[in-house]
């Protein structure tokens, strides 16, 4: 996803850009590269600057979960949530950003964890049956995320 795409978008092209910036994120990972979360820097500066004031990201947040691409889908929701708390607490505007790329990238683990690319019919059943589709280890990887993600190395 061209930075430069996610910088001419808004409203609900904006979001599935956004989406389309995490899940390459995710796909660096899982192929045991580093990323750079200097583009996801300037995607939060873009969104503070554009949506900072604004509710027409967080209108479309809470009308909008993509349940076959839920941990991409509620990374985007988080970091946008998290940008509207930070505003209203009158974070600094560094802090502000931090709390934006953290958002997006919280679950950046998962591309570590082998039942996250399982296909789309399985991962829609992981929301309503969860016990049916995750194996014990599976589930014990999926607790392990966090950890994956907080240990990845980033440029």
């Amino acid at each position: 996803m061209a930075i430069t795409q996610i910088l001419q978008s808004s409203g609900r092209e904006l979001y599935d850009r956004l989406m389309g910036h995490v899940r390459n994120k995710i796909s660096v990972v899982a192929q045991d590269e580093r990323i750079s979360i200097e583009e996801t820097r300037q995607v939060a500066q873009f969104l503070l600057d554009r949506f900072g004031e604004s509710t027409e990201l967080m209108e479309i947040c809470m009308g909008y979960y993509d349940p076959t691409d839920f941990a991409v889908s509620h990374a985007v929701n988080v970091a946008t949530y998290a940008m509207r708390m930070a505003i209203d607490m009158g974070l600094a505007d560094t802090e502000l950003e931090d709390v934006v790329v953290a958002g997006l990238l919280h679950d950046i683990g998962f591309a570590r964890v082998p039942v996250y690319h399982k296909g789309q019919e399985e991962l829609s059943a992981f929301e309503g049956e969860p016990d049916q589709v995750l194996t014990d280890e599976d589930r014990q990887l999926v607790e392990l995320h966090s950890q994956f993600g907080a240990t990845r190395e980033c440029a």
